[in-house]
């Protein structure tokens, strides 16, 4: 059975022979302005890549004044796109929190106007996240949680925003995958390089399907059931 990966990179590197048997659908993400034609020159050379177009914060200092227009621009005439990777960030190699909250409510407006799926990128600073959707889009609205890792006592909050999607890559704390719904859990591979993708990816599977194992599921199912999920996403409807 082929998997779905929930989200990488693949633009840096191309797919890999490993990853590219394995995988039947996969979202690239862009981070700026500057990769955001490669991922669309991936995706109209290979039909399983899905275009992921936003401005990641760490790149925020280095962006041009008309990024935001250049997005929108993208975003018209590629309607397959969804908008990622984009978030919060709160590290040194990031601007100030509340440069980084303006462009992300910027381009959930975006999502808003164009009707597009968001990808999620997080930092230790998940209590602001959550304050910035909340206000900023519906709570169904389909929003993936990349390398999700908010402490155990916020996922009740994340997963009352029924549009969310929790994506995990290699190392996935076991506590959280054991607190969220099966059918609302993706594998990302988060591929930078072809040298981790499909390990990464690999890393996620086996974690996901051990817990499910020891609840009593098969591990096809919980397979077919990451797929259907992340499908659900891209065609923007509601978590079941």
């Amino acid at each position: 059975m082929r998997f779905s990966d929930a989200h990488g990179h693949f633009h840096t590197f191309g797919l890999e022979k490993p990853l590219l048997e394995k995988c039947r659908r996969a979202i690239c993400c862009g981070t700026h302005p500057g990769d955001w034609q490669e991922v669309l020159c991936l995706s109209d050379r290979d039909s399983r890549i899905e275009p992921a177009f936003g401005l990641h914060p760490w790149y925020l200092a280095e962006a041009q004044p008309d990024w935001l227009e250049t997005l929108r621009g993208l975003l018209g005439e590629t309607p397959r796109a969804s908008i990622g990777e984009i978030g919060l960030d709160r590290t040194r190699r990031s601007p100030a929190l509340d440069e980084q909250e303006v462009a992300l409510r910027s381009q959930l407006a975006m999502a808003l106007e164009f009707r597009r799926p968001v990808t999620l990128h997080c930092v230790r600073a998940w209590g602001r996240l959550l304050r910035v959707l909340d206000e900023a889009i519906p709570p169904d609205w389909p929003v993936m949680l990349h390398d999700f890792r908010a402490p155990g006592e916020m996922i009740p909050l994340f997963l009352a925003r029924s549009g969310s999607l929790f994506s995990f890559g290699a190392l996935p704390c076991i506590e959280t995958l054991r607190e969220i719904p099966a059918h609302r859990i993706v594998y990302e591979s988060d591929a930078f390089s072809g040298a981790t993708s499909s390990r990464s990816l690999d890393g996620a599977r086996k974690a996901i399907i051990s817990v499910a194992i020891q609840q009593g599921e098969e591990s096809l199912v919980v397979n077919e059931r990451a797929n259907a999920a992340l499908d659900r996403f891209l065609e923007h409807s509601p978590a079941a």
